[in-house]
Formats: structure tokens, sequence, C-alpha cells
């Protein structure tokens, strides 16, 4: 089989409220260092966090995490 077209299934993994707040917390800390690195970027945290969130909130859906 090619492995392009092989999927392995891999087991569900549970993530609790706390371990997605803190994955949330993680990648918006760091998206918004990089933000302040770029002159023309807003310093918005608040924005940054509503960013990660979507985002990590659409990768554990994708992937039935939660």
């Amino acid at each position: 089989m090619n492995k392009s077209t092989t999927k392995k299934r891999v087991a569900p993994i549970a993530v609790t409220p706390e371990q997605r707040y803190h994955i949330i917390s993680d990648a918006a800390y760091f998206r918004n260092l990089k933000h302040r690195q770029d002159a023309s970027a807003a310093d918005d945290e608040i924005e940054s966090w509503r960013e990660v969130e979507a985002e990590v909130d659409e990768v554990l859906r994708h992937h039935r995490l939660r």
C-alpha cells in the first residue's frame, strides 16, 4: 500500500478543559510574541487568544479529541 493513501487509526485522546486552556494559553503567548516582533502588527492579546482558541477547537473537532 502507498503511504499517502494509508491512514493510521489512532484512538481519540481525551483533552480536559484544563489541558485545552493550557494549550490555548501557550499558543496565544507565542503568537503574541511573534506579533510584537512585527512592528506593523497590533499588540492585541485578546485577539491572539481568540484566533488560537478557534484554531485549537477546530483541530480538536477534526481529530475528535474533545
